[in-house]
């Protein structure tokens, strides 16, 4: 996993925000404590925090209510600053979700709220 997080970071550094894809394969990586998915995915969410990035959610639409909670859950007090749901194999909807969570950041600067 350490050769995980450490390509990763590259990304993240270059990146002016970090995107968590709440899909129900990475709910079902939460409710396996032997999946190391969720474990790398935590990792990375700090990593962003530490460099003062913003992380965002997209939620894929049609998840059961009881993964969206698992997700959001295992998020809570992580200083998620938006959820936006996307239907997966849409472009436009892809689009539309990562414009809205670029308003978000605009909006709120450095005084990020958590929304989870």
């Amino acid at each position: 996993m350490d050769s995980r997080i450490s390509s990763s970071r590259i990304g993240i550094r270059d990146s002016e925000f970090f995107l968590v894809l709440g899909t129900e394969n990475y709910a079902q990586s939460i409710r396996d404590p032997a999946n190391s998915e969720h474990h790398l995915l935590v990792e990375q969410i700090a990593y962003a925090k530490g460099l003062g990035k913003p992380v965002a959610v997209l939620l894929e639409t049609g998840l059961s209510s009881e993964s969206e909670g698992i997700i959001r859950e295992a998020l809570k007090g992580m200083e998620i600053i938006d959820v936006i749901g996307f239907e997966p194999g849409n472009d436009e909807s892809l689009k539309l979700a990562v414009t809205q969570i670029k308003a978000t950041i605009d909006k709120h600067g450095d005084n990020e709220s958590e929304v989870l």
